[in-house]
């Protein structure tokens, strides 16, 4: 009797350790929304005449966000255009007085030269006007109308309206679990009582130590694989919103 009730208990502790085995947890990965920005520099030394967005506006690319003063770029501009008309002149008198082949070669090398000078002041006056790359938000205006920049200094962030993207840190032992162009579940704190569709954009060739934000110590010795992961939704999810990712 005292054997067969060994045997019974044995027998129940086998079930309930496979029925716990039976029941995996899974894998939840944490992430910040992260929207693409853009910042746009200056092409040109000058003034900012005039700023045509305001910060949070939507914009269309090639929308004009701003201008600097062309007073100096239209003057060189003149100066070039009266310099190819010299020239055109140079060169009809040349015809008509008989002037030698080489004479009108050289003549026509100067057109040539004039002809470049104007269309690279057109050019740089074009530069005075700051237009939009791509469609998107005007994030943040770095620059005020007066200002005066350079080349190079930056005038405005724009957020594209290119696809959100999370970055997730999976362990190197979790690592086979994903896949290029998987699919994986969000769903955000804001939005608790929904979840959207993202994809594993790229997994990274090479670990790293766990950042900051796995917060216990034995995480922060674990390497792990950052995983990008493009968020689908770019209407109810914001960039900054915190995120958890499920396969």
């Amino acid at each position: 009797m005292k054997k067969r009730m060994t045997m019974l208990v044995g027998c129940l502790l086998i079930l309930f350790v496979s029925g716990g085995c039976s029941n995996k947890e899974e894998e939840v990965y944490f992430g910040t929304i992260e929207g693409k920005k853009q910042t746009i520099y200056s092409q040109l030394e000058g003034e900012v005449d005039s700023i045509e967005t305001e910060e949070q506006q939507e914009i269309k690319a090639n929308d004009l966000l701003c201008s600097l003063k062309d007073d100096y770029y239209e003057l060189q501009r003149k100066e070039a255009e009266a310099a190819l008309s010299n020239v055109e002149v140079k060169k009809k008198e040349a015809e008509e007085q008989g002037a030698t082949d080489n004479q009108l070669k050289m003549i026509e090398g100067e057109l040539n030269q004039a002809n470049a000078l104007l269309e690279q002041v057109e050019y740089t006056k074009s530069q005075t006007k700051i237009n939009a790359p791509k469609s998107g938000i005007v994030s943040e205006w770095l620059v005020s109308e007066g200002d005066f920049v350079i080349v190079g200094t930056p005038l405005v962030n724009i957020l594209t309206d290119e696809p959100y993207e999370l970055t997730i840190f999976v362990p190197q032992k979790k690592l086979s679990d994903f896949s290029l162009n998987q699919s994986v579940t969000i769903t955000s704190v804001a939005h608790s009582d929904k979840s959207f569709e993202g994809f594993v954009k790229q997994i990274a060739d090479e670990a790293v130590f766990s950042p900051q934000n796995n917060e216990t110590l034995d995480d922060q010795a674990e390497k792990v694989f950052p995983i990008q992961i493009r968020v689908e939704d770019n209407n109810q999810l914001k960039p900054g919103m915190d995120v958890s990712v499920e396969l």
